[in-house]
């Protein structure tokens, strides 16, 4: 088990019209490649639904705790919550999960 970090997105990002949510930026299920896009990442596990619209205007930040864990030597693709993860060789990096 690594250390974990809450990352603080500004609402403005959280939207699936984000442009590394509509590119599928995000390797792995469950663990993920340290350059998964965040807000790709919850909505693939499903902790996160963001709409087309913008965020109501009440809503600043969305924050999650993530794991810092090694690299992993694969990273497994799955459709999940109408997001497809892509597949990885062994990280080079980090990985981390929420």
């Amino acid at each position: 088990n690594g250390p974990t970090l809450e990352v603080r997105i500004p609402a403005e990002h959280v939207t699936a019209t984000n442009r590394q949510v509509r590119g599928g930026q995000l390797w792995g299920t469950d663990i993920y490649t340290d350059d998964s896009d965040l807000v790709a990442v919850l909505m693939h596990t499903g902790y996160c639904r963001p709409t087309a619209s913008p965020p109501p205007p009440t809503m600043q930040e969305l924050r999650a705790t993530i794991r810092v864990l090694p690299s992993q030597d694969y990273y497994t693709s799955k459709l999940r919550n109408n997001v497809r993860s892509r597949a990885w060789g062994a990280g080079i990096g980090c990985s981390y999960r929420v």
